[in-house]
């Protein structure tokens, strides 16, 4: 098969804030304003055109290429404004954004797979020019992606898959603008001032016992990347707002692994999951310091799940799951969720179907006492006929659960998110089928 492809995109996105009160005093002690307006303006154009050739054997080797080139432009203005009541008194200096990004990428893509009795060979090749300019900044370089992966069928139930890549990007325009810009009501946010390249490395292993379908299915995923270059922070906090700039900063480490068994029992007719994850993150970034401070962050999770496939009239799935995080740096912070869920599922008949829903969250940190709270819905529906009149009775929230606190911790602190809930009500809904 051969494919020509061709696009062209024209967004724009507006956005004019204002904020009725004066947060930021501290960093503008002379100023004798009382609101806040900014004002953005952000376009986007794009064009690109495509050749793609697909060619598969009987043998189902596939052998693709694509070539192509596409060419995609940013404008981005900020400008953010202090007023006193109706008139205005400073438009502050390194607050103003005025930036034009364009990048044009003329690339060829290859991709191939061999298989050669269990074993199947897969291969990528990405060749990329660009030529990019941010204002009156320009660079031309050359970018080599590649990615080689193998997987080996020892059977029908065992299969192995390992594959390495390494991939070069570019900066997103968000990453780059060099003036701040407020990005919440007491947040600022500036970018590098500067277009980059963003290297990177990952490795992948992944296992798989059984397959779909199957009364027994296993499957083990890790992966591991090497973020060479990455976007790190360097803030600023202060009592009533946060000033975060963009840094360009080497090595930083991400591990996931994650398991999942299935089995389905036939004798009681249900299925049980098991699910484990672990992730592992190693990074570095500045608060309130010059110099940069390095962070880990780890999470566990483990749980598992029952669903029944009774033929009868009644079913059910329950499953409970908990979550560890744990942020080490110049402080140590931790903390633990635990979710747990039963539904039940009732159908009497062919016009009777009832369902009942419930939950249990509790959150907190370890030692001290956890947060818990419980949901319930249910709803009921009957149907006179298949086309026709269909009468259903709801009720959310039976528990009359009125506020929602989470908990979350970062590496600046502990945050606790609280949320107000509809009370307790109860629906009739009618509806006529036809």
């Amino acid at each position: 098969a051969f494919l020509i492809k061709g696009r062209y995109l024209y967004e724009t996105k507006p956005e004019h804030y204002v904020i009725d009160r004066f947060f930021y005093q501290e960093a503008f002690p002379n100023s004798t304003a009382n609101k806040v307006l900014q004002q953005v303006d952000n376009t986007m154009n794009y064009m690109g055109l495509e050749g793609h050739y697909l060619r598969r054997t009987t043998k189902e080797n596939l052998f693709q290429i694509q070539f192509g080139n596409q060419y995609r432009e940013d404008a981005f203005f900020s400008g953010l404004q202090f007023y006193q009541d109706e008139n205005l008194v400073e438009s502050p200096k390194g607050y103003q954004n005025e930036q034009k990004y364009t990048v044009y990428d003329v690339y060829l893509k290859s991709n191939y797979q061999l298989k050669i009795n269990r074993f199947s060979l897969k291969g990528k090749l990405e060749l990329h020019q660009f030529v990019k300019t941010l204002n009156q900044q320009k660079s031309e370089p050359f970018v080599l992606n590649p990615k080689l992966g193998v997987s080996f069928k020892m059977n029908q139930n065992h299969k192995f898959e390992v594959s390495y890549a390494y991939n070069s990007s570019n900066a997103q325009l968000s990453e780059i603008y060099d003036s701040y810009i407020l990005t919440g009501f007491r947040s600022f946010f500036r970018g590098t001032g500067k277009h980059e390249l963003l290297n990177a490395s990952s490795l992948m292993f992944n296992y798989q016992l059984g397959n779909w379908g199957n009364k027994f299915f296993a499957s083990s995923f890790i992966l591991y990347s090497k973020m060479h270059d990455y976007f790190s922070s360097s803030s600023e906090v202060h009592p009533n707002f946060v000033k975060t700039t963009r840094a360009l900063i080497k090595d930083k480490d991400v591990l996931t692994f994650s398991s999942q068994v299935d089995r389905y029992f036939s004798s009681i007719a249900t299925n049980i999951k098991l699910n484990f994850g672990y992730s592992y993150i190693f990074y570095n970034n500045a608060v309130n310091s010059s110099s940069f401070r390095a962070i880990s962050l780890k999470n566990f999770n483990y749980g598992f799940e029952l669903r029944s496939g009774f033929s009868g009239f009644f079913n059910y799935h329950f499953g409970t799951s908990w979550k560890y995080s744990q942020v080490a740096t110049t402080f140590k912070e931790s903390f633990s969720n635990h979710n747990s869920f039963l539904d039940l599922f009732f159908a009497f008949n062919e016009k009777l179907n009832v369902e009942i829903q419930t939950e249990h969250y509790s959150f907190g940190q370890p030692n001290q006492e956890q947060a818990n709270y419980f949901f319930a819905d249910f709803s009921a529906t009957y149907a006179f006929k298949k086309q026709g009149l269909r009468i259903s009775l709801i009720g959310k929230n039976l528990f009359n659960t009125t506020e929602f606190k989470e908990f979350s911790i970062s590496d600046v602190g502990s945050f606790t998110n609280g949320y107000r809930l509809f009370p307790r009500y109860v629906l009739l809904k009618v509806g006529y089928r036809f």
